[in-house]
């Protein structure tokens, strides 16, 4: 742009503002919605975080993550008790983000592609900062108290078995040859359970070193063939560091 074009464009706004056409405003204004624009997409990003964080952590806290491991029956599986309602709540959270940050001067000089990259890559690390933390556990622990208003049934419902999707999980409390039997009320507080025992039918040619002992916490995957008997179709110990 040469000396005459930018003589132009400077006469032009200056006789719209004379005309009304700009009203010129105090840069206090643009400090305090820049402030402001900052501030939002900070939160919201620190609010993306912790979803994703959450989504991570009930995985690994419900055992879901173990469904993963059990063959096309458990992939199947894991894909229906997926969050997908709170993927939804994050997909939103990034489109916020992308929106927020195309209100800054350099986020124009973006592809949107590279704006939602950087998001989620930014979103995701800060996520597993949040998971290498002791946070979602002592939420859960408040949770499980009855001592975290709003958010705390979304911890306590991570424990809890759900028969009607083939999820079971629960404390070893005796072992046979070919089977063993779980307690729920012991691992996990579930007043609304219609039967806290369950017999766990054993897959064929599973090696005998793989059998639970008496108050391991285990994950099971399997059909209720009858009121308190499971045909599984697949097994999995807790860690200590899953239960706690």
């Amino acid at each position: 742009m040469n000396e005459n074009e930018n003589k132009k464009l400077k006469d032009s706004v200056l006789e719209k503002i004379e005309t009304g056409k700009i009203n010129m405003k105090p840069r206090f204004y643009f400090v305090a919605e820049v402030t402001a624009l900052i501030v939002v997409a900070i939160l919201t990003l620190l609010t993306s975080s912790l979803l994703v964080s959450f989504i991570i952590f009930s995985l690994i806290a419900s055992g879901k993550l173990f469904l993963l491991g059990f063959g096309v029956r458990g992939l199947l599986t894991f894909f229906v008790l997926f969050p997908w309602s709170l993927l939804i709540v994050e997909i939103i959270f990034i489109i916020l983000l992308e929106w927020l940050i195309k209100k800054f001067k350099f986020g124009y000089r973006s592809s949107l592609t590279r704006l939602v990259f950087v998001i989620l890559l930014i979103s995701i690390a800060l996520s597993v900062v949040i998971i290498i933390t002791p946070f979602h556990n002592i939420l859960q622990n408040r949770a499980e108290q009855r001592n975290l208003p709003i958010i705390g049934s979304y911890y306590r419902g991570l424990r809890r078995p759900i028969p009607d999707q083939e999820i079971f999980r629960g404390v070893v409390s005796n072992v046979g040859t070919s089977s063993f039997v779980i307690d729920q009320s012991v691992d996990v507080d579930d007043n609304e359970a219609s039967n806290s025992y369950y017999l766990i039918d054993l897959p064929p040619n599973v090696p005998s070193s793989f059998f639970p002992s008496v108050g391991d916490t285990v994950f099971v995957a399997g059909k209720l063939t009858s009121y308190d008997t499971v045909e599984a179709y697949g097994i999995q110990k807790f860690s200590t560091s899953d239960i706690q």
